[in-house]
């Protein structure tokens, strides 16, 4: 089944609506992949280092609008993640590009 042209610009224009939503800084390279998060699954395991740094620094950009309005509060309530003791850094990477997917495909 092939997506027509109106339904690929309305599943654009909402993960564009979503990471606006996110407040998360668009002109970034990492952006691009939390975008894709939104409507279909990213795979994590064959994301590069480089890739997964990326997202992190996408994610880590976010500033969220009138975070004091109970509108968004539930937008900053991602865990604080940290690295484990014996965990690789592309371990730790990949555990917190994880959480990001699924806070996204939770929330969203």
């Amino acid at each position: 089944m092939t997506m027509t042209d109106a339904e690929k610009c309305k599943q654009e224009s909402h993960k564009y609506e979503v990471i606006l939503m996110l407040g998360v800084n668009r002109e970034l390279i990492g952006t691009k992949y939390l975008s894709q998060m939104v409507v279909q699954k990213v795979k994590i395991e064959e994301l590069t280092n480089k890739e997964l740094v990326q997202i992190i620094e996408a994610w880590e950009s976010r500033s969220i609008p009138s975070v004091k309005t109970k509108n968004y509060t539930y937008l900053d309530r991602f865990p604080k993640m940290q690295k484990e003791e014996n965990e690789t850094e592309r371990s730790f990477q990949q555990r917190y590009v994880k959480m990001i997917q699924r806070y996204i495909q939770t929330v969203f």
